[in-house]
């Protein structure tokens, strides 16, 4: 669904990119997928990191041709993972 409209994922599954069925999903819906990848974070915290970095998000999911997945810190800055 994501990839169909040209929307961006986001998620804690810190480990997606080793799980197979979920990066053939990826790879068939040409999904941009971000992980969020900072610990014991309250719900505020990950809002709060997520609206500051949604410029820097956007900028980089049209930057990059779908399928990918790629990391954001807490610090914002994102990282492309091979998958």
């Amino acid at each position: 669904m994501c990839g169909e409209n040209d929307w961006i994922a986001i998620t804690e599954d810190k480990h997606i990119r080793y799980r197979y069925h979920e990066l053939e999903a990826i790879r068939n819906f040409k999904a941009k997928v971000f992980v969020l990848r900072a610990k014991q974070l309250t719900g505020m915290e990950k809002g709060r990191i997520i609206s500051v970095s949604l410029p820097r998000l956007a900028k980089f999911a049209d930057a990059h041709a779908p399928p990918f997945v790629a990391s954001l810190v807490r610090s914002g800055k994102i990282s492309m993972y091979d998958i």
